[in-house]
């Protein structure tokens, strides 16, 4: 993982820096440029103590996971493996995430498929939320209730998978059965196994509440960076089309979401009447607070858990460590 990390870090900065340079360029340079530099600082530290909650609600739900499958680990190391694990935003999908799984194993001694699940249910409970707060902004704005509908019935259907022990079962099962994947059956169903204690119906929607008020307060961050430029705008309108975006860069699968997020968004914007200086100025703000404040605070605490537990960026090789597990035994996911 050492190249393949260093290699999507330094992808990912270029992808962004060409989205920046297009939207700027795209605009009128002087004036987006003009914009961001005069924005007020007061609003800017209202925007990082919205962002730096967010993360703090997301580390909540974390560590409860921790808790929830009762894992030896302390509040110090748990804090400590999240705030580094958020270098991976910038994997698709957030997939790579799974870091703090390796990191764990390193110092606990804990198999990967007991903490893997975590990640897999952070992304489920996450998503769901997006669709739920999607949804109200369909209802309340657009007025589509063939799509309320529809992103209704979607998020029904997956929570009952995940609360469903028996239809899971018979899912995963099916899966299982899929040529590439029945080598790793035996792997898979460990994880299920283990998974099951994080999709009990009491913690699944305190976890998908928990994701939904985070994804409010990250809209309502963009929502106060857009009205420094806009006054005329509406805190549910804002919300709709911020989290429409995150959808659009979620379903791309581009490294968080880079160019697709920050192409909708500005669309959409521009769509609403919006000067196309002051929509890339306001997306490239809220994008530093929302993605790249994430990816510092993850780089500084990668370094932090490297130093402490005197390891090279080089021994991080969770890719190949996976891989070359899941051949050697099939019967476990270490």
């Amino acid at each position: 993982m050492n190249k393949g990390l260093k290699k999507n870090i330094l992808v990912s900065v270029f992808i962004a820096l060409a989205v920046i340079l297009i939207l700027i360029f795209a605009s009128d340079f002087h004036q987006v440029v003009y914009l961001i530099s005069n924005f007020p600082f007061s609003t800017l530290v209202l925007v990082l103590i919205i962002s730096l909650f967010v993360l703090f609600l997301k580390f909540m739900r974390w560590h409860f996971y921790v808790k929830l499958l009762h894992l030896p680990i302390t509040l110090r190391d748990s804090f400590l493996y999240f705030t580094a694990s958020l270098i991976m935003s910038i994997s698709p999908g957030k997939w790579g995430e799974i870091i703090k799984s390796y990191s764990i194993k390193l110092d606990y001694n804990i198999k990967i498929s007991r903490t893997l699940p975590i990640v897999f249910a952070e992304r489920i409970t996450e998503f769901l939320a997006l669709i739920i707060v999607w949804l109200a902004g369909i209802i309340l704005y657009n007025k589509s209730f063939l799509m309320a509908f529809i992103s209704l019935v979607f998020a029904t259907l997956v929570s009952v998978i995940f609360v469903n022990k028996k239809f899971y079962r018979i899912l995963i099962s099916f899966f299982s059965k899929l040529p590439f994947l029945k080598k790793y059956s035996d792997s898979i169903n460990e994880i299920v196994n283990n998974s099951s204690p994080l999709f009990n119906l009491k913690s699944y929607f305190f976890m998908i509440f928990l994701s939904i008020i985070a994804w409010i307060f990250e809209s309502f961050g963009f929502y106060i960076i857009l009205s420094n430029f806009i006054i005329d705008i509406s805190v549910f309108w804002t919300t709709a089309n911020y989290v429409t975006s995150i959808l659009f860069g979620a379903i791309s699968m581009l490294p968080g979401g880079i160019g697709a997020t920050e192409g909708s968004l500005t669309f959409l914007l521009v769509s609403k009447g919006i000067s196309i200086s002051d929509s890339a100025a306001s997306v490239i703000l809220m994008r530093f607070f929302t993605l790249w404040l994430s990816v510092i605070f993850g780089f500084i605490g990668l370094m932090i858990f490297l130093k402490t537990k005197k390891l090279k960026l080089g021994e991080l090789k969770l890719t190949g460590e996976l891989n070359s597990e899941l051949k050697r035994n099939k019967t476990e996911l270490e």
